[in-house]
């Protein structure tokens, strides 16, 4: 397994479906900074060298993925209303805007273009790259998610019980879950010392234990512990390491 640190929290994972690049969106709250690096396969392949210089993000941006290449972002310029007030695009080779369409938010990218909603909640296509009219494209591959049980979930207990049999521990809450060849991958939370934690488990179909990680204490650093990539699981541990896991 590999382990990248970074000096800032992590605060989100974003696989490019279409380059072999992983973003990191990185959040410290106490210093009210927000701000975006890039890894790559070579970066994996050979962790001891230097990571990409980061760039610097609008505290109020809200990044909605990277596409080709492209990061998209969400601008709130009023933190007392709920709603952006612009698309962004960043060039993550350097961080430098590529456009800025005031009024449209983002519904999705479909290879070099991107739908989107004006304020009339009117569907408009516009070019990844350029910002401006284009014809929608057929959708790339994309990298896989886990599926969320939520308190209350009727196959919650079973996640449960599952947990308690491969590591003795007492799952509480949600569990994420995600099955890939021939593995069972499960994030949970459990009480130790009085705290609550949050472990990535990784089980065989025969319940034999493959990877069992404490990811951290569980503050909600971001929307999802973990996903599948490029044959390798994806997650972050005590919000500053991203780590990479082979699972082919």
């Amino acid at each position: 397994m590999l382990r990248f640190t970074f000096g800032l929290p992590i605060f989100h994972i974003f696989p490019d479906p279409a380059e072999p690049l992983l973003g990191v969106e990185l959040r410290d709250k106490e210093q009210h900074y927000a701000g975006f690096q890039v890894v790559s396969p070579a970066d994996i392949e050979a962790p001891d060298t230097p990571l990409p210089a980061r760039f610097d993000l609008p505290w109020w941006s809200h990044p909605l993925g990277i596409f080709n290449g492209i990061l998209l972002a969400h601008l709130f310029g009023d933190p007392g209303i709920p709603a952006p007030t612009a698309l962004q695009a960043y060039r993550i080779s350097d961080g430098s805007l590529a456009w800025e369409r005031p009024g449209l938010v983002w519904l999705r990218t479909d290879g070099s273009t991107v739908t989107t909603r004006n304020d009339r909640f009117e569907e408009q296509t516009i070019g990844l790259f350029s910002g401006e009219p284009a014809q929608p494209q057929a959708a790339a591959g994309q990298s896989v998610a886990p599926a969320h049980f939520p308190e209350g979930h009727p196959e919650l207990y079973s996640l449960h019980r599952l947990v308690r049999l491969c590591t003795g521990q007492q799952a509480v809450g949600p569990v994420d879950y995600l099955e890939i060849p021939g593995l069972i991958v499960i994030s949970f939370y459990f009480y130790a010392s009085e705290k609550l934690k949050n472990s990535l488990l990784v089980v065989n179909h025969s319940g034999e234990v493959v990877l069992h990680e404490e990811l951290s204490a569980a503050s909600g650093s971001g929307y999802s512990t973990f996903l599948y990539w490029r044959d390798s699981l994806i997650f972050v541990q005590d919000q500053v390491h991203l780590c990479c896991y082979a699972v082919s």
